[in-house]
């Protein structure tokens, strides 16, 4: 069964856009009913800076100001908007695209999105930082996968090897 909701999640990273480009070429988004563009903003003492977390108080020993922290906010939800800029050109499509930007966790604002909007289809980016990182952070992909309530479809970007 072909899904008729399709929810592209992106952070604007490489694999992120290489997503984008399987749905023009695989999935034919005009044949889609709804496609939903989701950037989600993570907290800002959940995001690593340097080795530290940043969030409203502690930065390197220091306190942040109210006015660091709700620069540093509003950086956020301006790359969240360019990711979705990005992601609608590689997208190139006619059928019309809801862009959502939510905060909160990755995993829990696509899995939540996708559970209360009859998503039947997610479509995301491996985010491809390499295995350490996994084991100390975490892949968002790869718990999006395991609790999602509908199909997921991870792309990674292609990579050329030399012999």
């Amino acid at each position: 069964m072909t899904p008729t909701h399709l929810l592209l999640a992106t952070d604007g990273s490489e694999s992120s856009l290489e997503a984008a480009r399987l749905v023009r070429d695989l999935l034919n988004p005009a044949a889609l009913a709804r496609v939903t563009i989701l950037a989600v903003v993570p907290p800002l003492d959940t995001v690593p800076f340097y080795g530290a977390n940043v969030g409203y108080g502690m930065y390197g020993g220091g306190m942040l100001s109210p006015e660091t922290y709700d620069a540093a906010t509003a950086l956020a939800e301006q790359t969240a908007q360019n990711a979705m800029r990005r992601t609608v050109e590689e997208l190139n499509t006619t059928t019309p695209a809801e862009s959502v930007v939510r905060r909160g966790s990755p995993v829990d604002e696509i899995v939540r999105y996708a559970g209360e909007h009859g998503v039947g289809l997610i479509v995301m980016g491996s985010r491809g930082w390499g295995e350490m990182h996994a084991v100390l952070l975490g892949s968002v992909s790869e718990r999006v996968l395991h609790t999602a309530p509908c199909p997921v479809l991870i792309a990674r970007p292609v990579v050329t090897r030399t012999t």
